[in-house]
């Protein structure tokens, strides 16, 4: 029965989560995350405008890319993964 609550709510929470595609325009996706409570992005403009909003976020960067293209904030803190738990893509 805990498993079935557990669900239900897991569930009901999805629900609230939002996926968008920009239509190629900057200002338009600068409107759309200034609504967001939250971003999860790739290592993409979309965390950078988050960042730089004061938006809370999360960036999904590969190790090479957060020195490079870290944010403009620095509360942000790597979760590495170890090699082994890699696909070979992820590589």
């Amino acid at each position: 029965m805990q498993d079935k609550a557990k669900y239900e709510q897991t569930s009901k929470e999805l629900s609230k989560l939002v996926v968008i595609r920009n239509n190629d325009d900057i200002l338009n996706l600068v409107a759309l995350v200034e609504c967001m409570d939250c971003v999860i992005s790739a290592s993409t403009g979309t965390i950078h405008i988050a960042s730089n909003l004061r938006i809370p976020s999360i960036g999904l960067y590969p190790k090479f890319d957060m020195v490079r293209w870290g944010t403009y904030s620095r509360d942000y803190v790597p979760i590495p993964s170890p090699k082994a738990h890699l696909s070979t893509i992820q590589e």
